[in-house]
């Protein structure tokens, strides 16, 4: 009984991980996806804040690139707005950062809210939690070469929903490039 629980239990905790998708529409569906004149690179903002309220944040080229949904509410669409190192987000809202990585082992922290998750290549990983007061908190990044990256350490600045969608709508008029590879 014992060697049979050994060997299910990691394969139903890596199931769980899997399976805990916290309600986020995180990629257009190509299908239904109609081409409106905001998916085709213009952006727009959001006049309401679905909740959760997913952020995309990828480990790239050691730093944090965070991608918002616009008005469309989803992510991986041509109009999501970008930004590099801090992550805004509404106060008073479940939020879900979907931690991923292009191309090396990351690990981020907010330790005022007590988490800490890894962005792994090919992976994606959850950090979930709800920011009831507005402020400015410590966002801690890590690639586990050993080496310092000032440019994955940054803020996690939580705003209230007004001043949240103000400043997307900022960032829909900042060009975004990455890094080359």
């Amino acid at each position: 009984m014992l060697p049979t629980l050994v060997r299910i239990l990691p394969i139903v905790a890596f199931a769980a991980l899997l399976t805990v998708s916290a309600g986020c529409s995180n990629t257009s569906d190509p299908v239904s996806d109609s081409r409106s004149p905001t998916s085709l690179g213009l952006p727009s903002i959001p006049a309401a804040i679905h909740e959760p309220y997913c952020i995309e944040v990828t480990g790239h080229e050691y730093r944090w690139e965070v991608r918002y949904p616009s008005a469309d509410g989803l992510l991986a669409t041509d109009d999501d707005l970008l930004a590099v190192r801090n992550v805004h987000v509404p106060q008073g809202t479940d939020v879900v950062l979907l931690l991923k990585s292009l191309d090396y082992v990351y690990v981020m922290e907010l330790p005022q809210f007590g988490l800490k998750e890894m962005a792994i290549p090919t992976l994606e990983f959850r950090m979930s939690f709800h920011p009831r007061e507005a402020g400015q908190f410590a966002l801690l990044g890590d690639e586990l070469c050993g080496d310092p990256h000032p440019e994955l350490k940054g803020h996690l600045i939580v705003e209230p929903r007004e001043d949240f969608l103000n400043w997307l709508k900022l960032q829909s008029h900042r060009p975004f490039t990455r890094k080359p590879l």
